[in-house]
């Protein structure tokens, strides 16, 4: 997926919880949006087809970089286990890595040092500083839930416009939302000196700020129309006259590649655990549901496993019959 692909799909997928965050802060969606795919956009990008927004969220961990060239705490591991809990944490930032290498072979070799360890955490890369203040957030892993992430992202917003002395302001332009940017990868931004600012990349030639006016400009290309389908907005509502019960009806799982999330609740976030993944040709039976809804309640037994949780109802492909079906494997991963 292209990066404009990448950040319409972010742009569209959470456009409700950052409508909902920013009222009543000179930040635009664009911005957010613009800054998540800088981050962490190479994760999540190449991957939206694939897997489950939680685990997408899940994923987005990173920067190994620790002294010297770091000086905010944790300088090194000897730092992060000598405070209370470092234990702990560095347990659950070594898994992070661990799980960050199997997408990006550029951790492999960070893994391989048993020092190492992430201290980037969400698609805004809450930095492992804010532990001494903030320790549930990583120790409970909250980096998983968008809204976590969207909340302590918005402070840090908040903190870098007021070192650029911009408090007052309650309206920023497009180009003071990048430097406000820069603000937050750098700690100040001069605004004599344009985009060129901030993190400068020694393979693609760019500053972080250039970075941001690009993302910016795609971003505020999407038109944003109805909520994705996957988002937490509020369904449509249902014609009852053509609405069907489909109680009992018997159904095929119809997913070109990967496989179908079944899950404890009828939702697609972080909020609701997988049960079960099922391929391609699995049978399952309907136990409550109308032909309209977007989630079955569905039952269906798989390797011996009987397992009952809801089911993405666009692919479910409705049959006359129960019939013998021999579902095969694959991989990858649906809604």
């Amino acid at each position: 997926m292209n990066t404009k692909d990448a950040i319409q799909w972010l742009k569209q997928r959470f456009q409700k919880e950052l409508t909902q965050g920013l009222a009543g802060t000179p930040y635009s969606i664009d911005l957010l949006v613009a800054i998540a795919y800088q981050e962490t956009g190479y994760l999540w990008g190449p991957r939206i087809e694939r897997l489950s927004t939680a685990d997408l969220l899940e994923i987005c961990v990173g920067d190994t970089i620790d002294a010297p060239s770091r000086s905010a705490f944790p300088r090194n591991k000897a730092a992060l286990l000598a405070h209370p809990k470092g234990e702990r944490m560095f347990a659950i930032a070594r898994e992070a890595l661990a799980l960050v290498k199997k997408y990006d072979k550029g951790y492999e070799a960070a893994y391989k040092n048993p020092d190492k360890f992430c201290h980037g955490y969400g698609l805004f890369q809450y930095d492992l500083q804010f532990f001494k203040d903030d320790a549930e957030f990583f120790l409970q892993k909250k980096w998983r839930n968008f809204g976590d992430c969207l909340a302590r992202f918005i402070a840090e917003l908040k903190a870098a416009q007021a070192r650029q002395k911009w408090t007052a302001k309650k309206v920023l332009t497009e180009t003071e939302q990048i430097l406000l940017a820069v603000a937050y990868n750098a700690g100040r931004a001069n605004p004599v000196k344009g985009l060129k600012q901030g993190y400068f990349n020694k393979v693609t030639k760019r500053f972080y700020g250039e970075n941001i006016g690009e993302y910016f400009r795609l971003a505020r290309a999407v038109v944003l129309g109805p909520a994705d389908p996957t988002s937490s907005a509020l369904p449509e509502p249902k014609d009852e006259e053509s609405s069907e019960d489909l109680a009992g009806a018997v159904f095929l799982v119809e997913i070109r590649t990967g496989w179908l999330n079944l899950r404890d609740i009828p939702k697609s976030d972080a909020s609701a655990e997988v049960l079960a993944r099922l391929p391609d040709g699995q049978q399952v039976q309907c136990i409550s549901g109308q032909s309209d809804d977007a989630w079955l309640e569905v039952e269906t037994e798989l390797d011996g496993v009987r397992f009952r949780g809801f089911a993405a109802s666009r692919y479910l492909v409705r049959v006359e019959k129960a019939l013998p079906v021999e579902a095969g494997a694959s991989s990858g991963e649906a809604t």
